[in-house]
């Protein structure tokens, strides 16, 4: 799960998303939740349809938009920027079995791949 509360954050989200899409076709499904709640409503379809229109059909697909809990989120992903993504990887328990926030990174890219790795290793 991919957490983005803001147009740069989303921009982060979308690298994180493109390369599990690359490295893991079918084998990971990865959603991007984008949180518009502190959008005021009146702005709340111009902004969505923005977001759909820069992204692909595919990951539209993976796309889940939240108007309401934010305060809830922020607090659950220990959140401190908003121009940050945040990655949460899930085990089969919808336990968290790895986080991170920001930038996609070459990094916190392996940590994730290598716990995904384990993760299905674990399962086949």
């Amino acid at each position: 799960m991919i957490f983005s509360f803001s147009k740069t954050a989303g921009n982060d989200a979308r690298s994180w998303n493109e390369r599990l899409a690359r490295d893991f076709p079918g084998n990971v499904p990865s959603f991007t939740i984008i949180v518009l709640e502190s959008v005021p409503k009146l702005f709340r379809g111009m902004a969505l349809s923005g977001i759909k229109s820069s992204m692909p059909s595919t990951m539209q697909d993976r796309t889940i938009v939240l108007y309401r809990d934010e305060k809830l989120w922020k607090q659950r992903l220990a959140f401190s920027e908003d121009s940050r993504a945040y990655v949460l990887l899930l085990g089969s328990d919808a336990r968290i079995q790895w986080m991170s926030e920001g930038a996609f990174k070459e990094e916190a890219y392996t940590q994730l791949k290598d716990q995904l790795a384990r993760m299905l290793l674990s399962h086949s």
